[in-house]
């Protein structure tokens, strides 16, 4: 909605299929106008393009995210760094995963006992910043 509260537009609808969404949380933007949405319940990422007219309706690009299923309590987050690498957090199973600009998995950070429930995930100045929930704490972790 605008700041008077009309509606302006919409980014999927429930369902599994591409562009459809189930249980979506986190999002992040990149350099190139591209919104990642996480869609938590299709343990997936997807992909969208904003133009001038809005957000296109059918993602660029979907990213399976191990450890994301149905019913998934450790909500998920994403970050997205300006060269385009990606970040989630599966909580559930103390993990973070990385993948390049094209989607494929480039590494997955297990640091147990370290990580324990990440959830917020934040790039900036050339380091991750995860909020590690079950240490009450946050971590800077430097890129490779």
């Amino acid at each position: 909605t605008d700041l008077e509260g009309r509606f302006i537009e919409q980014i999927g609808v429930p369902g599994a299929g591409v562009g459809q969404l189930r249980e979506p949380i986190g999002l992040a933007f990149d350099a190139q106008d591209r919104l990642y949405v996480g869609d938590t319940w299709n343990g997936r990422i997807q992909v969208f393009q904003i133009n001038g007219d809005g957000v296109a309706s059918t993602p660029l690009l979907v990213i399976a995210v191990p450890g994301w299923s149905a019913n998934t309590y450790f909500d998920p987050f994403i970050a997205v760094g300006a060269d385009g690498r990606l970040w989630a957090s599966q909580g559930a199973r103390n993990t973070i995963t990385e993948w390049d600009s094209n989607g494929a998995i480039t590494r997955r950070i297990r640091t147990e006992p370290t990580l324990q429930g990440p959830k917020g995930v934040f790039w900036a100045g050339g380091a991750l910043y995860v909020v590690n929930s079950g240490a009450q704490e946050v971590l800077r972790l430097p890129a490779p």
